[in-house]
């Protein structure tokens, strides 16, 4: 593994002060929005600066520039990738994180996490069930999931179609609608970080209508 003295891209990274450095180009887990609770053997990434954090970073950094501030990036109007190389996470771990971003966002994040993630990894999502009373509860809940949500990244379901987000497969997935939602996604990309050849499903049959139905 090379060393971080050796890595121009990861001796940039915003380290925290008491973060153990490396070099993440050959394969580490990522502990999204980790807080205090980052899990052992993980790097942990969160916009605050508390103990177990190694990189400070706002996972909403990806979010796309609005049509009307796009000639404004001298006013801070941009839209910034993660700190972290290409197709270099092994495991990237989502506990109760994106449950907080703004939903409008979430596509914007789950192609950055395609991004990093390597071919033959994994990610592991926890958040609340968005009819459960553990959604409802906490103030700052803004994104609501239920068992159809991961349905718009997977290629395998018609609902992709709709924004055409980088295509993951949907591994696994428990739910309840009385507690949490727990998935396992795997990127549909090559050893290279390029897609996979991948087989498009139709659109539902209530959404053709509909569209026929507008024009």
């Amino acid at each position: 593994m090379p060393r971080l003295t050796e890595c121009e891209f990861c001796s940039k990274i915003p380290w925290t002060e008491w973060a153990k450095k490396r070099c993440l180009c050959e394969g580490f887990n990522l502990d999204l929005g980790c807080g205090e609770g980052k899990q052992k053997g993980f790097i942990g990434m969160d916009r605050r600066a508390v103990p177990g954090v190694d990189i400070i970073w706002d996972i909403e950094s990806v979010t796309p520039v609005p049509w009307w501030a796009r000639e404004m990036e001298d006013l801070g109007a941009k839209s910034s990738p993660w700190p972290i190389p290409d197709n270099s996470a092994d495991k990237l771990l989502c506990s109760h994180v994106l449950e907080h971003i703004t939903p409008s966002v979430l596509p914007a994040v789950m192609d950055e996490m395609w991004r990093v993630m390597r071919y033959d990894g994994q990610v592991l999502i926890a958040v609340p069930h968005g009819d459960s009373y553990g959604f409802r509860q906490d103030p700052t809940h803004i994104a609501m999931f239920n068992e159809s949500t991961m349905t718009y990244f997977d290629p395998a379901h018609g609902l992709w179609q709709i924004y055409k987000p980088k295509p993951w497969l949907i591994r696994r997935q428990h739910s309840s609608p009385y507690h949490n939602m727990e998935i396992v996604l795997e990127p549909r990309k090559k050893p290279d970080g390029t897609p996979i050849d991948i087989f498009v499903a139709q659109e539902p049959e209530r959404t053709r209508k509909k569209k026929r139905i507008s024009r």
